[in-house]
């Protein structure tokens, strides 16, 4: 777990400390990224504040949905790095015995059931470290999730719109002409401070992220996208893609992919390139939600705090309701059909 990060909002401020900026000292890095952006803009200031800016929030810990996308997209992205990133957690590994199992009964008379339990207790726990000192930094997974793994990469490889992307990708990765491959990167923005994005597949020619979804159904994704900030996402990704290339790709978009239900599922599979109106509102929510972001940081972070003032609410972020510009009233008439997202 990583101790909670102090994020930079100030375009004066020094270069952050921790360099180069790696994949594993990501989430420790003090710039802005995608995700704190996306929370900036669906959440009220105080839940912003203690759930991503407080010094003395809880650490970050990724849920069971991110640990199988992260999976999937180590696999897609960087799969030599697989054996290095994951350990399998032997199938016959016994179950890991609890504090109490290890204390009672020690003191129990041979022969007894209570001492014969105790010392099954101590070989299996025996057994989990001797497995436990082989994993050092890798993730522990179980067999099952790796099966499942690969058979979503071979359904994203298998489809004909999702294996030309992914196929071209694999072509420039493979003659180091990438541009970006799960590499992150850092950059001053002169107006909020530091930023930092890493991008899944990023090429010359376009940029695509990797989404783990419930359902890959294509007429559902236009709508969820919006409601997950996923057009602030592709929006922060373009900027760092030009802090980082001095361009844009041409065309960007997500790969939506299901996680099987059961091993002998075929998970379904889209692509979604996005459209220059979805790209431009996610330009603005994401101007409006760093807005928000620093006004937070520099109110809640002061001792005093009392509250912004009952007739400049607009000052902390805070936003009528309003319908969005991007969406038509059919378009929110058919979504009301829909009760929950369907996305991560």
């Amino acid at each position: 777990m990583h101790k909670p990060t102090q994020h930079i909002m100030n375009p004066t401020a020094s270069p952050p400390a921790l360099r180069p900026l790696t994949r594993s000292n990501y989430h420790q890095h003090p710039g802005v990224g995608s995700t704190l952006i996306k929370a900036a803009n669906a959440m009220t200031s105080r839940m912003l504040w203690q759930r991503y800016l407080k010094p003395d929030r809880p650490p970050f810990v990724p849920n069971e949905g991110m640990r199988q996308g992260s999976l999937v997209d180590c696999l897609i992205t960087e799969p030599a790095q697989y054996k290095d990133r994951y350990i399998i957690q032997p199938d016959d590994l016994p179950k890991r015995p609890t504090a109490k199992q290890l204390s009672t009964g020690q003191s129990s008379k041979p022969g007894t059931k209570a001492r014969a339990e105790w010392e099954d207790a101590q070989l299996r726990e025996k057994e989990w470290q001797a497995f436990l000192c082989s994993v050092g930094d890798r993730e522990v997974i179980s067999s099952e999730w790796e099966r499942k793994a690969f058979r979503t990469v071979d359904a994203l490889k298998g489809s004909i719109e999702t294996a030309t992307v992914i196929k071209h990708f694999e072509t420039q990765r493979n003659a180091g002409t990438l541009t970006g491959q799960q590499q992150p990167f850092q950059w001053l923005d002169k107006q909020y401070g530091w930023f930092k994005y890493m991008p899944d597949i990023e090429t010359e020619d376009f940029l695509y992220d990797l989404k783990k979804t419930k359902s890959a159904d294509a007429k559902l994704s236009q709508w969820q996208a919006l409601q997950l900030g996923y057009d602030i996402q592709i929006a922060h990704y373009l900027e760092g893609s030009k802090a980082r290339t001095g361009w844009a790709p041409t065309v960007c978009g997500f790969i939506f992919y299901e996680w099987p239900a059961t091993e002998g599922e075929i998970p379904d599979v889209c692509i979604r390139p996005c459209e220059d109106d979805f790209i431009t509102y996610g330009k603005d929510r994401r101007h409006k939600a760093l807005a928000k972001l620093q006004k937070t940081i520099g109110i809640m972070s002061q001792p005093t705090y009392g509250g912004p003032d009952p007739m400049d609410l607009a000052s902390c972020g805070v936003v009528p309701i309003g319908l969005p510009d991007a969406l038509s009233k059919d378009q929110i008439t058919q979504q009301l059909k829909y009760d929950s997202p369907v996305l991560y």
